[in-house]
């Protein structure tokens, strides 16, 4: 089972999820400053990514159900997506501002905000915290919600289990465009072991989950047909479109909705008459998909000097595949993707009163569609029909994360005091090229029998007019200090004062960088008209007065644990995340876009 803790202020409320039909059940806890306790135990987890949960937590809006980047058949309804993001709203903020920790080290992706590099499998967690309202200085780097994940250690005893999760088309319907359901096959499965490695001393704990999905649903495309395929091989044999039409088909030819768009007529977007020849038609398919995917998980907990130093460690790894087929199988381009993360957590008892905590961590994510099939083959759209997609080449993207962080806890009398700091560092590269092979565009499937492009368009360095890839190698440097006291001034009435300072440092390029540079002028007007785009070292200045304050109080008037009032403020800063800028990297003067043809 997975629990789900909602912390405000005083208030704490709980969700225990595991895979049963659903119960609830509501207990009263009797404690001094907080309020009753609300259980929702055995809430069945469709696809088992523990995150679409977070949307039952008060004061979140939004759907309980992750989107992953790319779409198809990674839609994100299960844990093996190497880009996800729980689709929320916490406290009224953007669904950016959410942070999502693993034993306290980040598995955010430094590239999109909101989104994660990896997420855990139910199987090895044993608790998920929502803070909606964040009132203490400790935790920041977002504005939104902190969603930390606790995982799993072993004990001093075996303990394990298997899991299997199938499911299939039987109680689905279909679409507009499927005569039938289409088959769908989803198998879930996987194990859970833990134990001692020495009594008392060293424990492990380990899970492996593992996806093997296929199906796909039935869409509508606009195709040749096979009476203007021969007519092309009959009366142009020789040409381009011959070939590709013959040697690249579609996985079907319509069958309904035939139009004669006329006859080749020389001339760019030049029509003869009609010919009698069914040019085009609806083709009713449905598009095969795949995926399989598989993490594997591993904690080491270990007494270093029992009572006095405490360690322990996880490593998760996520590699997982999937095809969501093109009209042309030929163009068909497997997207592969592999998480890694890693964390490391040492406790220092000094003593009852005194506490450190170190953290580190790690977290990589290497991803991109393999190498096209036929990258002789370029990119090739017709309007009005379904043309020829080689796709980005190169394309693939490689993202690291490390964190720092470091607490000190002290216990003076009615204070609770926690300072301390923290590091981060972000590596976001990708090459995620659209026309370093050429493209081409047609006004009708009548131009591509005659082999007449309305333009092709093709990226390359403005400097010398080779061919250029699109690189982006994204470094960002970020720090934070914190102090934040937890003060119990009476029984029923306590006080949070805090404050986090945040410093996001400037988005450099390990390659190149560039940015508009204002001119002279005397007002803004005449400095961005004299503006020009050039080579710079950083995007923009670091900005270094990131002082957040927090305060938070929570009063019981019945000093009964029967009722709580509660407020605080705080003030938080969000980051910039790279993938909103990163188009610098295709644009003047690194990289530009030679059209020729028409300059509609």
């Amino acid at each position: 089972r997975v629990d789900f803790t909602l912390t405000v202020g005083a208030v704490t409320e709980q969700i225990t999820i595991t895979d049963a039909p659903p119960v609830v059940e509501t207990e009263q806890a009797r404690v001094s400053g907080r309020i009753d306790r609300i259980q929702l135990k055995e809430i069945p987890l469709n696809g088992r990514n523990l995150f679409n949960l977070v949307a039952l937590q008060p004061g979140v809006l939004g759907r309980g159900r992750s989107v992953a980047e790319g779409g198809g058949s990674r839609a994100g309804n299960d844990p093996f997506s190497g880009e996800a993001s729980a689709i929320i709203n916490a406290g009224g903020q953007r669904t950016e501002a959410n942070n999502f920790t693993v034993d306290n080290a980040s598995i955010n992706s430094g590239v999109r905000g909101g989104f994660t590099n990896i997420v855990p499998s139910a199987e090895a967690v044993e608790e998920v915290r929502v803070t909606v309202t964040n009132v203490s200085a400790v935790d920041g780097r977002n504005s939104g919600a902190q969603v930390e994940v606790i995982t799993k250690s072993g004990t001093n005893e075996f303990h394990g289990g298997v899991i299997y999760y199938f499911q299939n088309n039987t109680l689905s319907s279909r679409n507009t465009f499927e005569a039938t359901v289409p088959v769908f096959r989803r198998h879930q499965f996987g194990y859970t072991l833990g134990g001692p490695i020495v009594k008392n001393r060293t424990f492990f704990f380990t899970t492996y989950e593992g996806l093997r999905q296929s199906g796909g649903r039935g869409s509508v495309a606009t195709v040749e047909t096979p009476e203007f395929r021969d007519f092309v091989a009959r009366t142009r044999p020789n040409s381009i479109a011959a070939r590709l039409l013959g040697e690249f088909r579609p996985l079907v030819y319509p069958s309904t909705n035939f139009r004669d768009l006329g006859s080749p007529r020389s001339g760019v977007n030049a029509i003869g008459p009609a010919d009698g020849i069914p040019d085009v038609g609806s083709a009713v398919w449905s598009a095969p998909s795949t995926r399989d995917a598989n993490q594997f998980q591993l904690r080491i907990d270990h007494e270093l000097r029992p009572g006095k130093d405490r360690l322990y460690g996880n490593y998760y790894r996520n590699k997982g595949e999937s095809l969501d087929a093109n009209l042309r199988p030929a163009f068909d381009r497997r997207f592969l993707e592999t998480s890694q993360f890693a964390n490391l957590n040492h406790t220092h008892i000094f003593s009852p009163i005194s506490i450190n905590e170190f953290r580190a961590g790690v977290i990589r994510l290497v991803g991109g569609n393999e190498k096209p099939p036929r990258p002789d083959i370029p990119n090739i759209s017709i309007s009005g029909a379904t043309g020829f997609p080689l796709g980005q080449f190169p394309n693939g993207w490689w993202q690291t994360n490390w964190t720092f962080k470091n607490v000190l806890s002290l216990v003076r009398g009615s204070h609770t005091l926690k300072l301390g700091g923290e590091y981060r560092r972000d590596f976001a590269n990708n090459v995620n090229t659209s026309n370093y092979i050429p493209s081409y565009s047609f006004a009708s499937i009548l131009d591509f029998a005659d082999d007449e492009a309305l333009s092709m368009s093709r990226s390359v360095d403005p400097r010398t007019g080779e061919p250029k890839t699109v690189y982006v190698g994204a470094r960002t440097r970020e720090w934070a200090l914190f102090v934040n006291d937890d003060w119990k001034l009476r029984p029923n009435f306590s006080l949070t004062l805090g404050l986090r300072y945040e410093v996001y440092g400037s988005i450099r390029d390990s390659h190149t960088l560039t940015n508009l540079i204002f001119g002279p002028g005397q007002d803004y007007t005449e400095r961005l008209a004299n503006a020009r785009v050039d080579i710079v070292k950083e995007l923009y200045p670091t900005a270094y007065t990131n002082f957040g304050p927090r305060f938070g109080f929570s009063w019981d008037p019945t000093a009964r644990g029967l009722m709580a009032v509660r407020g605080g403020y705080s003030l938080a800063f969000d980051r910039i995340y790279s993938l909103r800028i990163a188009s610098y990297a295709a644009n003047p003067p690194i990289v530009g876009t030679a059209t020729l043809g028409p300059q509609l």
